[in-house]
């Protein structure tokens, strides 16, 4: 069974300064994240062979990975704010 109409409430992801407030936290913490993590840190991989895919070992610097971590919350939240904005009651 569908809820009336008149009890449609609207959705908070919906707001312009709350996804704004979000999007500073999360730029904040990846600036944290940039300057607490080492430059010179990094995580060795090691490469993958097969038939027909090969890949040689590889360095992946540690820093880079809690920023795009943040990066992808970040995009989740502006997706999740435009997503509301289509989906709001017509007046």
């Amino acid at each position: 069974m569908s809820k009336p109409v008149d009890d449609f409430k609207p959705n908070p992801a919906a707001n312009d300064r709350r996804m704004w407030f979000s999007l500073a936290v999360l730029a904040g913490l990846a600036l944290l994240a940039w300057f607490t993590i080492d430059a010179d840190a990094v995580m060795n991989v090691k490469g993958f062979s097969s038939r027909y895919y090969s890949t040689g070992d590889f360095q992946v610097h540690v820093r880079w990975i809690p920023v795009l971590l943040l990066a992808l919350f970040g995009f989740r939240v502006w997706i999740a704010n435009v997503r509301a904005k289509l989906e709001k009651k017509p007046d």
